[in-house]
């Protein structure tokens, strides 16, 4: 549309659009000195007059920039510049118009104005196309009315951003277009600009708080405690979990140094993470053990640099990870597994001998002549052996129940250890008719202080599993000798061996290393438990050697005085 251009709206008004700021000056007449005077003195009066004009507009406008630098609410912005508008060309009316650029449609916003519905005048503005062409040409337009609605114009001010934001203020002023000059167009351009860019950082400002309210409550919402420290070791984010895993009610903790908020005990173990997180540029992990009046927990605290774009260090995050619920599932899930395969070894191993023994008595009574003695004595040995088995059976299960409750008594004595061994080796010797026991003791072992009847339950468990993973017979060695202050004790096989898998199994509770005598040998997978436990109360330590398909060796060390080894530890 050019400056000149009319149209006729559909409310039957007739409108011209002007745009500009040129100006004539006509040369002056005078017939004489005093009206060329009078003449420069009226310029001179409008020039001081368009001065005062000018200052004037341009401390409203400083006013206005002090006004919207100093709040990024949208609203408030809108409000300062459409009163400065509305002031500078005496407006009676003003709407602000949102234009969606998705239904190209122009939005009155009823926040600011009341009310959503539009003046027949801006409608018609609309539907001719105006507005669009005022949004494209980013320049006021000054529409005059007809004679048939004199005293004043409609003024429309665009306005568009960088990002994206484009609106018209629509106003009625009491100005008519003859009063209109060049400066008028330049205080507007001026208006439009910081306006345009007072909108631009409020809507950026806004997406941040959005961005930043987003970000706050993701982290709040998080199962995980989360602690973010600025470079001066200071507390800049705490969410609610890590506040409740540090125990700490309250939660003015922003601000203070870490070291403030973290339990004393932990202080070295946080500051070595975050010193090598720090150092190393990677995440580094500990855990640890809290102890809160609800009982402790198992944590696992994480500490990583926090870097910017470019990859500089800004700060560190600490990561917090409540382990406690995930080690009782662990731990049940495992006690299931454990309760499975327990509950599949003991019928397993109450099975076999209860069927020998049935086997065995039905046929003494029913097919086993009263003369054939041999034939009856054998079968009972039979059952005697049997039934010994069900009676270490029960023997164990009862063990792991007085150790589960603590009811385990002990009865330390001077005792010499090689009558435990010599003991023990021929109560086993007969029912190992393949096997060579043999006991390699030093001689200058002396007594010293062990409860007689567990050794010789250790001995017996070490020296059974020995004979059972060595079904084919050979020699098992029983070492032992004084070490300083303490006696070594080793059983050594030359049977099945133990995978490198299983060998850290070995002294859990019923387990029973995978192997081809698995099923075919007896056992409850309690012995090496037992043992372990019989060990640890006497302050001594117990440890499994092995080789897949090559032998086993058991150690046990004990000291030769535990009661003092247990003032040590």
């Amino acid at each position: 549309m050019n400056q000149q251009d009319s149209e006729r709206g559909n409310n039957g008004l007739d409108r011209r659009t002007v745009h500009g700021n040129d100006s004539v000056s006509a040369p002056i007449q005078a017939d004489s000195i005093d009206d060329v005077l009078r003449a420069r003195i009226s310029q001179l009066e409008k020039a001081n007059e368009a001065l005062r004009f000018s200052f004037g507009r341009l401390a409203s406008l400083q006013e206005m920039a002090r006004a919207i630098s100093a709040t990024h609410d949208l609203y408030e912005i809108l409000e300062k510049v459409i009163g400065l508008v509305c002031d500078f060309l005496q407006a009676r009316e003003s709407v602000w118009l949102w234009f969606d650029s998705e239904t190209l449609e122009y939005i009155p916003d009823q926040r600011l104005h009341g009310t959503n519905v539009l003046a027949p005048a801006v409608q018609a503005y609309i539907e001719e196309g105006i507005l669009d062409w005022a949004l494209q040409q980013r320049r006021p337009a000054i529409i005059s009315l007809s004679q048939t609605d004199p005293g004043g114009t409609d003024v429309l001010v665009p306005f568009v951003t960088s990002v994206g934001m484009s609106a018209v203020l629509h106003l009625e002023t009491t100005l008519e277009e003859s009063c209109y000059e060049g400066q008028h167009f330049e205080i507007l351009s001026l208006i439009q600009s910081h306006a345009a860019t007072a909108l631009e950082n409020a809507r950026l400002w806004g997406e941040m708080e959005n961005f930043k309210d987003y970000t706050h409550n993701t982290i709040e919402s998080l199962q995980q405690g989360v602690i973010v420290l600025n470079e001066r070791n200071e507390v800049t984010l705490a969410n609610r979990v890590s506040l409740e895993i540090f125990g700490l009610l309250d939660s003015q903790v922003i601000g203070l140094n870490w070291v403030q908020i973290v339990p004393p005990e932990f202080l070295g173990t946080i500051d070595d993470l975050l010193t090598q997180a720090l150092i190393q540029g990677r995440s580094e992990e500990e855990e640890i053990t809290l102890d809160r009046p609800d009982g402790s927990k198992s944590v696992a605290v994480t500490a990583s640099l926090l870097k910017n774009a470019r990859g500089d260090g800004l700060g560190l995050i600490l990561v917090l990870r409540d382990l406690t619920e995930s080690k009782e599932i662990l731990e049940l899930q495992k006690l299931d597994q454990l309760k499975t395969e327990f509950l599949s070894n003991v019928s397993h191993e109450l099975r076999t001998p209860i069927t020998s023994i049935k086997a065995y008595t039905e046929t003494l009574l029913d097919q086993v002549e009263s003369e054939d003695v041999e034939t009856q004595k054998e079968f009972l040995r039979v059952v005697i052996q049997e039934t010994e088995r069900l009676s270490r059976l029960i023997e164990d299960l009862l063990d792991l129940s007085r150790i589960e409750r603590g009811k385990v008594e002990f009865h330390f004595e001077r005792g010499d250890l090689q009558d435990v061994l010599q003991r023990a080796v021929a109560m086993l010797q007969p029912s190992a008719p393949l096997h060579q026991l043999q006991i390699v003791a030093d001689a200058s072992l002396e007594p010293f202080e062990f409860d007689r009847d567990k050794i010789h339950q250790v001995i017996n468990n070490l020296l059974g599993n020995a004979i059972k993973y060595s079904p084919r017979g050979g020699l098992i060695q029983v070492a032992v000798s004084p070490e300083g202050s303490q006696v070594h004790l080793s059983v050594q096989d030359s049977g099945i061996g133990i995978t490198d898998e299983d060998l850290p199994k070995l002294f859990g509770r019923f387990f029973r290393a995978e192997s081809p005598l698995k099923y075919e040998v007896p056992g409850t997978g309690l012995g090496l438990v037992i043992s372990q436990f019989i060990v640890h109360a006497h302050r001594g330590r117990i440890w499994v050697e092995s080789e897949y398909g090559r032998g086993t060796t058991v150690h046990v060390v004990l000291p030769k005085k535990p009661a003092e080894a247990a003032l040590q530890q």
